[in-house]
Parts: structure tokens; sequence; C-alpha cells
């Protein structure tokens, strides 16, 4: 689970409590595009590999407690 507070950003795996990765990204919306991709990019170039089974969004960043019970 991917999870955003600002520029914050983690990812959990498998319901951890730990994220796996942890680290800063940058907030660049575009103020026009009201478009969401998942799992790939609109242009086709850097798609993840695999599929996607579920999908949550959330209008907040989960504490890491949530989102094991999310997983659960």
């Amino acid at each position: 689970m991917l999870v955003r507070d600002g520029e914050d950003v983690r990812v959990y795996l498998n319901g951890h409590t730990d994220p796996e990765i942890a680290g800063q990204a940058s907030i660049n919306p575009l103020p026009t595009n009201n478009d969401w991709f998942f799992a790939g990019r609109n242009d086709a170039l850097a798609n993840l590999e695999g599929k996607l089974s579920e999908l949550a969004l959330y209008d907040r960043a989960l504490t890491p407690d949530e989102v094991t019970h999310h997983y659960q």
C-alpha cells in the first residue's frame, strides 16, 4: 500500500507496520488534469507488470495500524 502525506511517501507490503520504502516526492499536480492512472502512465511508457486486483483511495494518509487493518 502506498501512503502519501504531503511530500512524505511510504510503501507498506503485506500489511507490515514498518514501511518497505520511505522517502519524499514533490507534488506537482497539473491544474487542469482530472485523470487518474494506476499501474502505468497515460502514454504506456513505464507500465507495471502484473495486475491490480483491488484499489482503495482515501482522502487522508493512513496510519501504519490502519494499513495493517486494511490489509487484513
